[in-house]
């Protein structure tokens, strides 16, 4: 598997510099902020390389943290042939290398440490001079685990000064160079909202702080999302690009990196709506806990239909970037909507055009409009329906999608039917929910 960092310097043939803007790995915690335990040898924990354990081992260190300085530390709990556990004060912060099924993965964070462990991150506001109760523990996986071998585990952090001096020195490479590319990611490996994890739709780790200081020394500065899911972007007009990628699979490396070359042209479409601000979705509406965390271990979707675009329709909510939104290379044109019947439902023909000079992909949406006394509350618009056309430069196409009936009918808990709702109502063609470019009429 290659990287994109390693697939840009071999793609582009240029000089690539690089600079770590958040570190994952971290350093091992040193003796000097850890007091061991009575009956507790090690001074820090870190049992890697010539230090591992034996395989199937287990292993607990306890004593005491003292933090050298005031503010948000990163710490992490990293292992690999065993499960490992980091609690603070009583508090279980972070796991990681659990097997399941007789199968180990290496889920703990993003990515594993640059030396092949699994990394368990949590953040905790510490305070210079408190001292901080600390267990780790480390329990061999049994002889059926695939995989088996030494057991290694380190107890590791990501300081504030640390952390600082990685976004300056990711600052003033990106003054010294044409065009910084940020790497940027949310979540925590297999576990991107689970069980309520998920607080907030913002980067984690000081992120935000990393791309701000970025573009603020090169407002070319490029944005390359490795998310799961939507994330809120307050730096979006000081940077010059933002490439959503999601998390790319074992050609990941070589797909970014011939999109943010121009080799490729992007043609995908968002499948959910981004927010400006937290309070703008409707699972993090903090006047609506039962949505997402949900009330007594009960989660409840008291939005019905209107989840996603259709919230923000029904609510006038203007999203950082709507349902179906997607930019490409080339531009395109919409024309000559058409709408006729075809049995309880539509068809729907229109022209797509490419308007630049390069071959690009566009996927055409078809959204359905309320019709006028429907005797239930329906979206603003829905959609219906969509096509992928694929245009070289200049080129049009005649496109006809079928809405079956089913598409344009709501569900009657009373009868337990669906029930196809009379009366006139809008069809609109466009290239995202609120990028609406040609308007017509069925019923």
């Amino acid at each position: 598997m290659v990287g994109p960092l390693d697939a840009l310097k071999r793609t582009s043939g240029a000089d690539v510099s690089f600079a770590v803007g958040v570190d994952l790995t971290g350093t091992a915690v040193p003796a000097s902020a850890l007091t061991p335990a009575a009956g507790t040898t090690d001074a820090n924990i870190d049992r890697t390389g010539a230090g591992a354990l034996a395989v199937g081992a287990s292993y607990t260190w306890s004593g005491t943290l003292t933090a050298p300085t005031t503010g948000e530390y990163a710490l992490s709990v990293q292992g690999w042939g065993a499960a490992v556990t980091l609690t603070l004060d009583g508090t279980q912060l972070a796991t990681a290398a659990a097997s399941r099924d007789n199968f180990a993965r290496k889920w703990g964070s993003i990515v594993p440490t640059t030396d092949g462990l699994d990394n368990g991150i949590a953040t905790a506001q510490l305070t210079a001079g408190q001292r901080y109760s600390v267990t780790v523990t480390a329990t061999g996986w049994a002889d059926t685990v695939a995989g088996r071998g030494p057991v290694r585990v380190r107890f590791a952090w990501v300081t504030p000064e640390q952390r600082a001096a990685h976004i300056a020195a990711a600052a003033r490479l990106a003054q010294q160079v044409h065009t910084p590319v940020v790497f940027a990611f949310n979540g925590s490996g297999g576990t991107v909202g689970g069980s309520g994890d998920r607080t907030t739709l913002a980067l984690p780790l000081h992120q935000d702080e990393l791309i701000e200081a970025v573009a603020a020394a090169n407002p070319r500065t490029v944005v390359v999302l490795n998310v799961g899911d939507p994330v809120t972007m307050p730096w979006r007009e000081r940077v010059g690009t933002i490439l959503l990628a999601g998390y790319v699979g074992q050609e990941g490396g070589w797909s970014t990196a011939d999109l943010l070359l121009g080799r490729a042209n992007p043609g995908g479409k968002l499948t959910m709506t981004y927010p400006k601000r937290d309070t703008d979705h409707p699972v993090l509406d903090p006047a609506h806990p039962e949505r997402y965390y949900g009330v007594d271990g009960t989660v409840t979707y008291s939005e019905g239909v209107f989840t996603g675009y259709r919230f923000f329709d029904k609510h006038g909510v203007e999203p950082l970037f709507p349902f179906g939104h997607g930019l490409s290379y080339t531009e395109f044109g919409y024309a000559r909507l058409s709408v006729g019947r075809h049995g309880r439902g539509l068809t729907v023909s229109f022209t797509v055009t490419n308007r630049g000079r390069r071959r690009g992909a566009e996927v055409a949406q078809v959204y359905a409009g309320a019709p006028q006394g429907a005797p239930v509350e329906l979206p603003v618009r829905a959609l219906v329906a969509f096509r992928r056309v694929e245009l070289g430069p200049g080129e049009s196409r005649r496109v006809s999608v079928r809405v079956d009936e089913r598409q344009l009918s709501y569900w009657d808990t009373a009868t337990g039917a669906w029930v196809l709702p009379r009366g006139r109502r809008g069809v609109y063609v466009g290239s995202s929910s609120r990028d609406i470019r040609l308007n017509g009429r069925a019923g």
